[in-house]
């Protein structure tokens, strides 16, 4: 580790104990734009001089920072991009922060400034359940060292920035000009409130967009009266335009069809506010959302461009580049599964309907996004489900069942923006397959990233939507099991193993009363599989030794045609069943059970799967370490756990998230030995190193790795009391038991927190 980075690192640690951080010097020669910087063109801005050079002197005179506030739509983005275009060269440095939910979380979430800051190994040392906090300070603190002058703006900001710290932490004294636009006004700032064009300003932003008549004084007459109804609102003016320049409508047309809608305005609206203005609006939104309804009218679109929108307005209002990229996915991967033939016709209709005004393009970047105004109308307009998003549902849920781990992170973080956004919006009509599939497979890739809290929220939603399913039809059993037996293997995982036995034995009980041939033996094998785990863990081990039993024939079966995935799922049974006889010291059995499983392995291995199965055969030196381990032949089990340590090694170096948990599992495995045989100088070092990975995943995700600190810490003190370092000892066990408290609900942690519990008095009472 970098001098650097270990004293950001201790930066942290200080920072969680008196509660701020700060850095002395900036750590490195910083690029102008600290993030992608939107654009806009100047030419379209209209009537926003004054503004531009007011809020310019306010930023100069005040200490506070400039709050920019007004109803939506009036344009409060658009100002802060101009204000960035006509005045960004006297800042050395700029940032840009698009505010989603709150500051903290934006900021922290910014992985391109955390990148350009160069905290990204300090990021993946913060624990999950204080990243939001602690990330803040270390941005926050980073930011305000960079040599004046430089410009924050926060786009779109809401009221929790006006907590006194936050605003305090975001102020950057002196270094930094912070302005923020925000829908409301905020206590504790300057506030600028962003007032409505002139007539004179509409009339030429609207004329601007629009060409089909020329512009005269009975035009005029007839504009302004629109205006005035919907308070020369901005965006409403540029959507109004572009509406009627791309359906041809003269400006009679436009003024009669609103007009014959005159009553539908000023009536209450049934479909209650969606659009979110400064508060005390009331009459203006209900205007506004009538407006919208009415003449943005999707019934002049294609089918095409209907389904277009329907995708964008369930996924994130952030923009999308067209095309995909090495590191990012774009709107021809989501928007359709397309060949690529189709891709004109895609890049034409999203071309059409920026024109239109529906979405909005950043020439710049090639970047396209909708509204957030829009984007919550589509809601009521297009009424995006299950059923009309088949196809975009359908696409991500097949790349979150793909073996490439690249692919299914970016699959998941939109698919979960889906996720949140069908369930609000269709509450009541969840009951479909493809939404079931569509959620097993978040549960799954969301278990595969150590997620366990994600993917058991998941794994449940599943099996509500397939109960249903199978309460009128019985064909969606199976699919019901299946997911069952992930929760249950979810569980096993998490040390649930009480909860893990009920599931799978509901399970069970389809599996041996469905008859689906060949897909439910696998089914069926992976069920005894799993339930063999959970009683070798509860000590009941001929009923584990009977499960394991049964699954081995059935699979050995099932693996005589050949599959590969069928025999490395025999290979990896025969491990499991191998465990179980160590546990009942049948080690003759489980040696021979190793040994075929070590077998397959080679048989498998080819060029193209090497690292995966020289990780499998690791499995099985760990495996054969363990069972020599049991029957006291040290030098054997010596020899298995040093060449099992060595090929993780060599796999870490190629993946660390992959093979760092599997490495830490084998030190920890070896220390044991090694404290068995009473090498203890060896056994506190490699525990040490063990523990080093364990406490680096689970800052990461606490949820997936609290059992393996504890039971680390647990075992560091025995071999520290064999040392005679009592003390040393009792401090470890106590943060071991602070560790896994908030878990003790857990069966696994609850005996684990009993033992270390015991430990401890006993170490007192000496």
């Amino acid at each position: 580790m970098s001098f650097q980075k270990q004293t950001d690192r201790a930066i942290v640690n200080i920072g969680r104990v008196f509660g701020d951080v700060h850095f002395t010097e900036s750590p490195m020669k910083l690029q102008k734009q600290l993030v992608t910087i939107p654009h806009c063109d100047l030419n379209e801005i209209f009537g926003r001089e004054s503004d531009l050079i007011k809020i310019y002197e306010l930023l100069q005179e005040t200490s506070k920072v400039v709050l920019v506030n007004g109803v939506g739509g009036i344009g409060k983005t658009t100002m802060a991009k101009a204000f960035l275009q006509t005045y960004g060269n006297d800042f050395q440095h700029i940032a840009w922060i698009q505010v989603e939910n709150d500051i903290k979380t934006s900021l922290v979430n910014n992985q391109e400034l955390v990148y350009i800051l160069g905290l990204e190994e300090n990021f993946k040392e913060l624990p999950a359940s204080t990243k939001k906090e602690e990330g803040f300070k270390l941005i926050i603190s980073r930011l305000r060292i960079i040599n004046a002058p430089n410009l924050l703006i926060i786009d779109n900001a809401y009221d929790d920035i006006e907590n006194t710290k936050t605003l305090e932490a975001i102020s950057l004294k002196p270094n930094w000009k912070v302005l923020v636009t925000s829908r409301q006004s905020l206590e504790g700032f300057d506030n600028y409130l962003l007032a409505e064009l002139s007539n004179e300003d509409a009339l030429n932003l609207f004329f601007h967009h629009y060409k089909i008549e020329n512009r005269d004084k009975n035009n005029g007459i007839i504009l302004s009266q629109i205006f005035e109804q919907f308070e020369y609102n901005t965006l409403l003016i540029e959507l109004f335009a572009k509406t009627g320049q791309s359906r041809r409508l003269s400006i009679l047309e436009i003024a009669s069809k609103i007009n014959e809608k005159s009553l539908a305005f000023l009536g209450s609206s049934d479909q209650g506010t969606i659009i979110q203005f400064q508060r005390g609006d009331n009459e203006q939104i209900s205007n506004v959302i009538r407006f919208l309804q009415k003449i943005f009218d999707i019934s002049c679109l294609t089918e095409e461009e209907r389904q277009v929108l329907a995708n964008f307005s369930v996924m994130s209002n952030k923009p999308l580049p067209f095309s995909a990229k090495s590191d990012r996915e774009g709107v021809d991967t989501f928007f359709q599964a397309i060949e690529t033939e189709k891709r004109s016709q895609l890049s034409n209709t999203v071309n059409r309907l920026s024109k239109k005004g529906w979405l909005i393009w950043d020439n710049i970047n090639d970047t396209f996004r909708m509204h957030q105004s829009i984007q919550e109308l589509m809601w009521l307009q297009i009424k995006p489900t299950i059923t009309n998003l088949n196809l975009l549902i359908s696409f991500l849920s097949n790349v979150l069942a793909e073996p490439h781990l690249f692919k299914k992170k970016f699959a998941k973080s939109h698919s979960e923006i889906i996720y949140k956004n069908i369930i609000k919006l269709n509450p009541n009509d969840q009951v479909q397959e493809l939404w079931a599939y569509f959620v097993h497979n978040l549960g799954m890739i969301s278990k595969e990233l150590g997620e366990y809290d994600k993917s058991e929220q998941y794994y449940n939603a599943a099996i509500k939507i397939k109960e249903k399913l199978a309460s009128t039809n019985p064909e969606h059993n199976t699919s019901l099991a299946q997911t069952m037996n992930n929760l249950g293997s979810l569980y096993i995982n998490s040390g649930k193993f009480s909860e893990a036995r009920t599931i799978l034995e509901e399970a069970l009980k389809i599996f041996t009363t469905e008859d689906n041939g060949n897909v439910n033996l696998r089914n069926l094998c992976s069920c005894y599989d799993n339930l063999g785990i959970v009683f070798r863990h509860i000590d009941d081990l001929q009923t584990s030794k009977d499960y394991h039993s049964k699954c081995i024939i059935l699979q050995e079966k099932i693996a005589a045609d050949g599959n590969e995935n069928d025999k490395q799922h025999l290979a990896n049974m025969l491990m499991n069943f191998g465990l179980s006889n160590i546990t009942s010291k049948d080690y003759d059995l489980s040696k021979q059970l190793f040994d075929r499983a070590n077998n397959i392995y080679k048989e498998l291995e080819s060029d193209e799967n090497k690292e995966t199965y020289l990780f499998l055969r690791s499995r099985v030196l760990l495996n054969l370490g363990e069972l020599y381990k049991s029957c006291n032949e040290f030098t054997k089990s010596h020899q298995y756990f040093k060449d099992c340590i060595e090929i993780r090694r060599e796999l870490k170096k190629n993946d660390d998230s992959v093979y760092s948990k599997p490495l830490a599992n084998s030190l920890y495995c070896f220390s044991e030995l090694l404290y068995k045989n009473c090498n203890l100088n060896e056994s506190i070092s490699v525990i040490n190193e063990a523990l080093e990975i364990y406490d680096r995943l689970y800052r990461i995700n606490p949820y997936s790795f609290y059992i393996n600190v504890g039971d680390c810490l647990k075992k560091k003190s025995e071999i520290l009391c064999a040392l005679n370092q009592k003390n040393e000892a009792k401090l470890l066990l106590k943060k071991a038991i602070e560790i896994m408290s908030e878990y003790k609900y857990i069966e696994e942690c609850s005996k684990l927190i009993a033992e270390c519990e015991s430990f401890l008095v006993e170490l007192e009472n000496t």
